[in-house]
């Protein structure tokens, strides 16, 4: 939402690094990779347009897919299915 990129530490294989590589909105690094993480803090820090593109692309999937809008919509579908409404 803050319009910054994202840089996710933990398993590079679950449902968050994929979302940011699908949607080029921040990189994955594995736990206890240090010269990793520190590749890539200096990577976006150097690279004006790459954190400015990614950080736009964060913003905007966040507003399409994310917001608080969004998710009331979802719970409210999966409650009313429950229900049979």
């Amino acid at each position: 939402a803050a319009g910054k990129p994202v840089i996710f530490i933990g398993d590079s294989k679950g449902e968050i690094p994929g979302i940011l590589n699908n949607t080029e909105t921040g990189i994955a690094v594995e736990q206890k990779n240090d010269e990793k993480l520190s590749e890539v803090i200096l990577k976006l820090k150097n690279d004006n347009k790459l954190e400015k593109n990614m950080g736009a692309n964060a913003r905007r999937i966040y507003d399409e897919r994310f917001s608080m809008d969004m998710a009331f919509s979802e719970w409210e579908k999966a409650i009313n299915s429950m229900i049979g409404d």
